[in-house]
Protein backbone atom coordinates (compact mmCIF):
# COMPACT_ATOMS: atom_id res chain seq x y z
CA UNK A 1 0.00 0.00 0.00
CA UNK A 2 2.97 2.15 0.96
CA UNK A 3 4.30 1.82 -2.95
CA UNK A 4 0.88 2.98 -4.56
CA UNK A 5 0.81 5.78 -1.69
CA UNK A 6 4.31 6.80 -3.24
CA UNK A 7 3.43 6.51 -7.07
CA UNK A 8 -0.03 8.80 -6.26
CA UNK A 9 -2.05 5.63 -7.21
CA UNK A 10 -5.42 4.48 -5.21
CA UNK A 11 -4.41 1.14 -5.72
CA UNK A 12 -0.73 -1.45 -6.39
CA UNK A 13 -0.65 -4.53 -7.91
CA UNK A 14 1.42 -7.04 -5.92
CA UNK A 15 4.94 -8.02 -6.84
CA UNK A 16 6.43 -11.57 -5.18
CA UNK A 17 9.99 -10.32 -6.33
CA UNK A 18 11.13 -6.60 -4.53
CA UNK A 19 12.88 -4.56 -6.77
CA UNK A 20 16.75 -4.97 -5.50
CA UNK A 21 18.48 -2.21 -4.10
CA UNK A 22 21.98 -1.04 -5.18
CA UNK A 23 24.29 0.53 -3.00
CA UNK A 24 24.13 3.56 -5.35
CA UNK A 25 20.26 3.28 -4.87
CA UNK A 26 20.21 5.56 -1.59
CA UNK A 27 22.77 8.49 -3.18
CA UNK A 28 20.58 8.16 -6.69
CA UNK A 29 17.50 8.89 -4.58
CA UNK A 30 18.76 11.25 -2.79
CA UNK A 31 20.03 13.45 -6.03
CA UNK A 32 16.80 12.79 -7.33
CA UNK A 33 15.21 14.97 -4.98
CA UNK A 34 15.99 18.44 -6.89
CA UNK A 35 13.86 19.99 -9.45
CA UNK A 36 13.75 17.61 -12.59
CA UNK A 37 13.88 20.43 -15.07
CA UNK A 38 17.46 21.38 -13.02
CA UNK A 39 18.79 18.46 -13.85
CA UNK A 40 17.65 16.68 -17.22
CA UNK A 41 18.07 16.97 -20.89
CA UNK A 42 15.10 15.94 -23.39
CA UNK A 43 16.84 14.75 -26.96
CA UNK A 44 14.95 14.96 -29.97
CA UNK A 45 15.09 12.38 -32.72
CA UNK A 46 13.83 12.83 -36.12
CA UNK A 47 11.48 9.44 -36.98
CA UNK A 48 11.76 9.29 -40.80
CA UNK A 49 9.08 7.26 -43.36
CA UNK A 50 11.70 5.80 -45.51
CA UNK A 51 9.29 5.23 -48.25
CA UNK A 52 8.68 8.94 -48.66
CA UNK A 53 12.54 9.83 -47.65
CA UNK A 54 11.16 12.42 -44.96
CA UNK A 55 10.94 13.49 -41.52
CA UNK A 56 7.62 12.10 -40.09
CA UNK A 57 7.94 13.00 -36.22
CA UNK A 58 9.71 13.41 -33.07
CA UNK A 59 10.45 11.43 -30.24
CA UNK A 60 11.72 12.70 -27.13
CA UNK A 61 14.39 11.08 -25.16
CA UNK A 62 15.05 11.82 -21.46
CA UNK A 63 18.38 11.85 -20.19
CA UNK A 64 19.80 12.75 -16.85
CA UNK A 65 22.56 14.85 -16.25
CA UNK A 66 24.14 13.42 -12.94
CA UNK A 67 27.00 16.28 -11.95
CA UNK A 68 29.57 13.71 -11.59
CA UNK A 69 28.63 11.17 -13.89
CA UNK A 70 27.23 12.73 -16.66
CA UNK A 71 24.58 11.59 -18.69
CA UNK A 72 22.34 8.61 -17.50
CA UNK A 73 20.12 6.59 -19.32
CA UNK A 74 16.57 6.14 -18.13
CA UNK A 75 16.91 2.40 -17.94
CA UNK A 76 19.15 3.82 -14.36
CA UNK A 77 17.17 6.67 -13.44
CA UNK A 78 13.03 5.98 -14.23
CA UNK A 79 13.32 3.38 -11.36
CA UNK A 80 14.55 5.58 -8.83
CA UNK A 81 11.83 7.81 -9.38
CA UNK A 82 9.37 5.27 -9.56
CA UNK A 83 10.29 3.88 -6.21
CA UNK A 84 10.48 7.31 -4.71
CA UNK A 85 7.12 8.34 -5.99
CA UNK A 86 8.42 11.08 -8.58
CA UNK A 87 7.48 9.95 -11.38
CA UNK A 88 4.18 11.41 -11.97
CA UNK A 89 6.00 14.86 -11.34
CA UNK A 90 8.90 14.04 -13.96
CA UNK A 91 5.98 12.61 -16.41
CA UNK A 92 4.58 16.17 -16.06
CA UNK A 93 8.03 17.71 -16.82
CA UNK A 94 8.51 15.99 -20.23
CA UNK A 95 5.23 16.16 -21.27
CA UNK A 96 5.10 19.62 -20.92
CA UNK A 97 8.79 20.76 -22.33
CA UNK A 98 8.35 18.29 -24.93
CA UNK A 99 4.97 19.99 -26.46
CA UNK A 100 6.05 23.92 -25.60
CA UNK A 101 9.30 22.55 -28.04
CA UNK A 102 6.34 21.05 -30.55
CA UNK A 103 4.77 24.29 -29.96
CA UNK A 104 7.92 26.19 -30.65
CA UNK A 105 8.73 23.92 -34.20
CA UNK A 106 5.28 24.69 -35.29
CA UNK A 107 5.73 28.30 -34.70
CA UNK A 108 8.21 27.84 -37.43
CA UNK A 109 6.25 26.06 -40.17
CA UNK A 110 7.32 22.55 -38.90
CA UNK A 111 4.28 20.70 -38.28
CA UNK A 112 5.47 17.53 -36.38
CA UNK A 113 3.96 14.97 -33.95
CA UNK A 114 6.15 14.32 -31.00
CA UNK A 115 6.33 10.60 -29.07
CA UNK A 116 7.08 10.80 -25.77
CA UNK A 117 7.97 8.05 -23.84
CA UNK A 118 5.53 6.91 -20.78
CA UNK A 119 6.64 4.61 -18.01
CA UNK A 120 4.74 1.50 -17.14
CA UNK A 121 3.40 2.85 -13.81
CA UNK A 122 2.29 5.83 -15.29
CA UNK A 123 -0.04 3.86 -17.75
CA UNK A 124 -1.29 2.40 -14.85
CA UNK A 125 -2.13 6.05 -12.77
CA UNK A 126 -5.57 6.93 -13.16
CA UNK A 127 -4.87 10.65 -13.71
CA UNK A 128 -2.56 10.57 -16.65
CA UNK A 129 -5.28 11.09 -19.07
CA UNK A 130 -5.83 14.50 -17.24
CA UNK A 131 -2.21 15.60 -17.01
CA UNK A 132 -1.93 15.17 -20.86
CA UNK A 133 -4.70 17.05 -21.41
CA UNK A 134 -2.94 19.86 -18.82
CA UNK A 135 0.00 19.55 -21.06
CA UNK A 136 -1.65 20.02 -24.33
CA UNK A 137 -3.36 22.51 -22.46
CA UNK A 138 -0.34 24.85 -21.26
CA UNK A 139 1.70 24.01 -24.11
CA UNK A 140 -1.11 25.24 -26.59
CA UNK A 141 -0.89 22.28 -28.95
CA UNK A 142 -3.89 20.11 -30.93
CA UNK A 143 -3.75 16.86 -29.18
CA UNK A 144 -3.10 15.05 -32.86
CA UNK A 145 0.35 16.10 -32.04
CA UNK A 146 1.07 14.27 -28.82
CA UNK A 147 1.71 10.43 -29.69
CA UNK A 148 2.34 7.97 -26.70
CA UNK A 149 5.27 5.55 -26.39
CA UNK A 150 5.89 2.63 -23.64
CA UNK A 151 9.63 2.02 -23.86
CA UNK A 152 10.84 -1.95 -24.39
CA UNK A 153 11.62 -3.44 -21.31
CA UNK A 154 14.28 -6.07 -21.41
Amino acid sequence: MYGAKRKDFSFSFYDPVPVPRRPSSYRSRRACVMPWSARNIICSISQIDMQRRRVCGVEALLRWEHPQRGLILPERFIPVAEQSGQIAALTDWVLLTALRQCKQWRNTGLDLPVAVNVSASSFQNPRLVDRVRWALHEADVPPEVWRSRSPRTP
